[in-house]
């Protein structure tokens, strides 16, 4: 894994654990699923911005959720999966080209196809999934 600067913007996607709220008390476990920065972020940014416009959120928000002991940010699971599945498609890519292709591919997407993929990814493996994913939504 590369070295993050402190200071370069990253987006991490936290998933709550479920069926364990009972047994951890009032304080749900949460698991990174996806994080980004740099390039794969920058290209990632419209759907992120849309996804939380679309529920009701402002991407003013981003700035300070999780920073000096902010609040996560809570999103419904079709637009945490939505988000995850963009950074995950995007992370291993070089080409901008590319990049941008599979992101307008996830945003495209229905929220049910992407609550599939997401969980095909998450419950499968991992890579050869995210691979067939890229070759469907940006052929090369």
């Amino acid at each position: 894994m590369e070295q993050i600067r402190n200071t370069e913007p990253r987006l991490v996607v936290l998933e709550e654990r479920s069926g364990l709220r009972k047994a951890a008390g009032p304080t749900p476990e949460l698991r990174c699923v996806a994080w980004a920065s740099g390039l794969p972020l920058e290209v990632a940014r419209p759907l992120v911005v849309e996804a939380l416009r679309t529920i009701h959120l402002s991407p003013e928000h981003l700035a300070c959720s999780g920073v000096d002991g902010a609040p996560p940010l809570l999103v419904d699971e079709a637009t945490g999966a939505r988000i995850a599945l963009a950074l995950l498609a995007v992370q291993p890519l070089r080409k901008l080209e590319r990049m941008q292709e599979v992101i307008g591919g996830v945003a495209s997407m229905s929220p049910e196809e992407s609550l599939y993929w997401f969980a095909r990814v998450m419950q499968g493996p991992k890579t050869r999934t995210l691979r067939a994913l890229r070759i469907l939504l940006a052929r090369e």
